[in-house]
């Protein structure tokens, strides 16, 4: 819905605002143009021009709920530390999904209440998957079980999308929201990961040059617990109420790396072929195959959401179509590969998994590969790309679902 059909609706103009603050700016103006006297438009002009101004500062209740919800994820961190009785390595495989993103969940519900029917499905969807880990048997050698831990995390991540979403979850934009949020979220989580790092260097170095090491001390596992666990909650806020519209980090980056990812990407191939290393054969080139696979389809998808909606197509389109197609390649290369290995030594739990997630994602650069070529012949808006990129995440999901329940019962917990 465009802003200036929102004059009416200020709860829908504000939900607008916070969910794609970029977007709101851009179309903000033709409501400025076509209604500059209207009570609502002088009053956003009031808070936009207010809400750039410096001292703004941070709120109170912000403050404490990140507090309180990274407390309780650094607690369910360090549950196998206040428990004897809970052994790291059965706690850590199953729990992992569950230490962060029910938090993140809190916070997004918190953020904007979508409703009770959106709360209880959340919450039940949480609460269902940890009753699930919780009854499944403790095998130490199961390949399917492995499967299981490993697909449950991105299962919850969509479970957290939900709560992003809200009562649009129906809708491309919120979703397309969500894919980008995820990626400030990265930015953001890395510089205070390595700020962390620094800050943990020089304070060691300051204990030990008065002779007191911090590792030996007794409560340096629960701060590393806890400060890990709080890296995501803190970059999710920062990333939610004091990110400011052209400010995003993560499709700047995404545009900027793109073409050297792409010069990166077909050194590498070239290198490959002139050395003659085959995936075939070589069990770890095929899992390297596949993570520069997700790396590439996540720089276009960053490089995708930061484009405006509007405007002629610049050179990162173009960088973007060829960096599709040459995902494609490697996707092929990685389908002919897995598809040599089951011939050659036979269906296996993890062949079949990593079968169908490169079957599904080479579905969806084919999908992306057309969508982005009818954009460049001026035959679709970029809008339509984009829902190309949304309304495949729940065939992810399924997949995902289907890998971490289905497998250990279709296998026999093999």
């Amino acid at each position: 819905m465009a802003t200036h059909d929102l004059l009416d609706q200020p709860e829908a103009l504000e939900q607008l605002y916070r969910e794609a603050p970029e977007r709101f700016h851009d179309q903000f103006q033709v409501l400025r143009l076509k209604h500059p006297d209207a009570l609502l438009t002088r009053a956003w002009v009031a808070r936009l021009t207010y809400d750039e101004a410096p001292g703004t500062g941070l709120s109170l209740r912000d403050i404490g709920l990140v507090i309180l919800l990274s407390v309780l994820a650094g607690t369910l961190a360090n549950l196998p530390r206040f428990f004897d009785g809970l052994p790291e390595a059965y706690y850590y495989p199953r729990h992992l999904g569950f230490i962060v993103f029910p938090a993140l969940a809190a916070l997004f519900l918190l953020r904007t209440p979508p409703g009770r029917s959106i709360v209880l499905t959340v919450t039940g969807l949480f609460a269902g998957g940890l009753l699930f880990v919780n009854l499944l048997p403790r095998l130490d050698d199961s390949d399917t079980l492995l499967l299981t831990w490993m697909h449950l995390p991105l299962a919850l991540w969509l479970v957290v999308g939900l709560a992003y979403t809200g009562a649009r979850y129906r809708e491309r934009e919120p979703w397309m929201n969500y894919l980008r949020l995820n990626g400030e979220m990265l930015v953001y989580a890395a510089i205070i990961g390595l700020a962390g790092l620094l800050l943990s260097g020089i304070t060691v170095g300051l204990f030990e040059a008065i002779g007191i090491s911090v590792e030996d001390l007794w409560f340096t596992p629960y701060l590393v617990g806890y400060g890990a666990a709080a890296i995501p909650v803190v970059a999710a806020y920062l990333a939610i109420y004091r990110s400011r519209p052209g400010q995003q980090l993560a499709p700047l980056v995404a545009r900027l790396f793109s073409p050297l990812a792409l010069l990166v990407l077909a050194g590498y191939l070239g290198t490959m072929l002139v050395q003659g290393r085959s995936p075939f054969t070589d069990r770890d080139f095929l899992i390297i195959f596949n993570a520069m696979l997700l790396g590439v389809l996540a720089l276009t998808v960053f490089t995708l959401s930061e484009r405006p909606a509007a405007g002629r197509q610049t050179f990162s389109d173009l960088v973007c179509l060829v960096l599709i197609f040459m995902a494609l390649i490697i996707d092929l290369v990685a389908l002919a590969a897995i598809g040599f290995r089951l011939a050659s030594f036979g269906l296996t739990p993890n062949r079949l998994a990593v079968l169908g997630a490169n079957l599904l994602i080479f579905i969806h650069l084919v999908d992306l590969l057309v969508g982005y070529g009818r954009f460049l012949r001026d035959a679709a808006p970029i809008a339509a790309v984009e829902g190309r990129v949304t309304r495949f995440l729940p065939v992810y999901g399924g997949w995902v679902v289907f890998v971490a329940v289905g497998f250990p019962f279709l296998f026999g917990f093999a």
